[in-house]
């Protein structure tokens, strides 16, 4: 059985399973509440920017909330700027690590999108241009000085940036030079620039189509004929291919999904197309180590493993994917945030039915009734702990590494009558504790302490009795009962209901044993 028991606020996914899965997956969520505007990932970690100004540090690939700040404002947009983490605000202002701001906007301009990445700043700012609203994009750096422009009246032409994306010193955008409605179908183009030289490596009229960019390929293919081209941006090399149906994602991997009549296509493209699976659903791509996982409104697929997918109500799709070592970041909508990752699977071989404990992530699992479990985590060191009733508790330490599947067995010993009695000690006597106090307070109170001392004394001699008997192991629970008879004194009514309440948590064999403390804790109570 596949499937991904998902974290709900703050957790880890953890997935009982018959037998592996061939790329064993991991996933955990987050519902952050409000709308996320941003995502970095960065160090080991993942930055949200919600609409409220909430700043969250989660740790990856669990999605464990680290910390939260409060920002100055609505973030549109996160980087690394000088060494600390830098916001672009909604208003038009840069937040530097230390808390400084940085004036971005000019007279007239309202921000439209922005993205922070190898030192620079990218903005697209709306301005009025006669009787239209166009983009201007301009390159910044951390003091707001601007290093390029590009608008309407540059040599470089441009009226509208459909789509921007920033990884490491190069910037992709898909804009436009005409205010032609129409013109968007065929005049699109592709652009890649690097950050660091300012340098147009490469431009392409494509027309409308979906693209993408990492560090050394840029892949386009057009919407309208399906045609497209990747891209070696080290060597500027071009490779032309042609997928059947209608393109929905691509990636700069070398894949393309589109929308066939058989349905969606999977295709590896360069030196031409050639289909490699078909899928149910999909509306996003991403890679895991050799593999390409679609992502769809229901599930994550690869060729081999299907991943459910823990949906909002209504459901969303994946609009924004970020990879990282192991694994990639999903955005469902603008409210849930899904990690996927390459786990680990640690089987766990114990007695049946036992429960299973791994920490210090909290997750949980129960063995079967053949005694076996399998816990998919993410990599990293745990010590998993079984128990089981009547049983000690047992503790191992496992290193889980991505990918890989460690067996490890925990056999649970039985509970010997020391052990037990030792539990049932420390509940009994919190119990006759709290009872002689509870007494001692009403005889004080109801001067109903007269009784003659030969009573007193009665009683201690047969507690004295009792208690030798215990030691000899002859003493029995309705002995201790007799020598604590409510005529002697009210403690004894006290501690009687006490042995009673004993003889629910411990084994008759240890009764003897316990009653002798019972005892011990009487006559200092009757002596006072």
């Amino acid at each position: 059985m596949r499937c991904a028991l998902a974290l709900l606020a703050a957790g880890v996914a953890a997935v009982l399973l018959a037998a592996p899965a061939p790329l064993m997956l991991g996933a955990a969520r987050l519902e952050a509440g409000r709308k996320v505007e941003a995502l970095l990932v960065e160090g080991g970690r993942l930055y949200a920017a919600l609409d409220d100004g909430t700043l969250l540090v989660l740790k990856l690939p669990n999605l464990e909330v680290l910390s939260r700040a409060r920002l100055p404002g609505r973030p549109v947009a996160l980087g690394m700027l000088g060494g600390g983490l830098a916001a672009v605000l909604e208003d038009g202002r840069l937040l530097l690590s230390g808390g400084r701001l940085v004036e971005l906007l000019e007279p007239g301009e309202e921000l439209e999108a922005a993205a922070v990445s190898a030192g620079r700043v990218v903005l697209v700012a709306r301005y009025r241009y006669g009787a239209n609203v166009l983009h201007r994009l301009a390159v910044c750096d951390a003091e707001g000085r601007r290093l390029l422009v590009r608008d309407a009246e540059s040599g470089d032409l441009l009226v509208y940036v459909f789509g921007m994306e920033a990884v490491g010193s190069l910037l992709m955008l898909v804009d436009i030079d005409t205010t032609c409605v129409v013109c968007r179908l065929t005049d699109t183009m592709v652009e890649v620039y690097n950050l660091t030289s300012l340098e147009l490596l490469y431009s392409r009229r494509m027309g409308s189509c979906v693209a993408d960019l990492n560090s050394t390929a840029l892949i386009a293919v057009s919407v309208r004929t399906g045609e497209g081209v990747l891209v070696d941006l080290a060597s500027m090399r071009e490779e032309r291919f042609r997928v059947e149906g209608k393109p929905v994602a691509a990636h700069a991997s070398g894949y393309v999904l589109a929308r066939t009549k058989e349905g969606l296509a999977l295709y590896r493209v360069g030196r031409g197309a050639r289909p490699v699976g078909m899928f149910p659903e999909g509306y996003a791509l991403g890679v895991l180590g050799d593999e390409v996982l679609v992502l769809g409104v229901e599930a994550a697929y690869t060729g081999s493993t299907v991943l459910e997918v823990e949906n909002v109500i209504p459901p969303q799709k994946p609009t924004l994917t970020l990879e990282y070592e192991g694994g990639l970041i999903a955005l469902y909508g603008r409210r849930l945030i899904y990690s996927v990752y390459t786990a680990s699977v640690i089987v766990v071989l114990t007695e049946p039915r036992a429960r299973l404990e791994v920490h210090p992530l909290g997750v949980s699992a129960t063995a079967d009734d053949a005694g076996r479990a399998a816990l998919r985590l993410p990599p990293g060191r745990y010590r998993v702990t079984a128990c089981r009733e009547g049983c000690e508790n047992a503790t191992v330490e496992v290193e889980a590494k991505a990918g890989e599947l460690v067996e490890v067995e925990i056999p649970l010993k039985p509970l010997t009558p020391n052990v037990a009695a030792t539990n049932a000690t420390a509940e009994a006597m919190n119990v006759s504790k709290a009872y002689v106090q509870h007494v001692e307070e009403r005889q004080l109170s109801a001067d109903a302490m007269e009784e003659p001392r030969e009573t007193s004394s009665t009683a201690e001699k047969d507690l004295r009795g009792e208690a030798e008997k215990a030691a000899e192991g002859s003493a029995s629970l309705s002995d201790a009962e007799d020598a604590l008879s409510p005529h002697n004194t009210l403690t004894g009514l006290a501690v009687r209901d006490a042995l009673r309440t004993l003889e629910k948590l411990a084994s008759p064999d240890s009764i003897a044993g316990l009653a002798v403390l019972l005892a011990v804790v009487l006559l200092y109570a009757s002596r006072e």
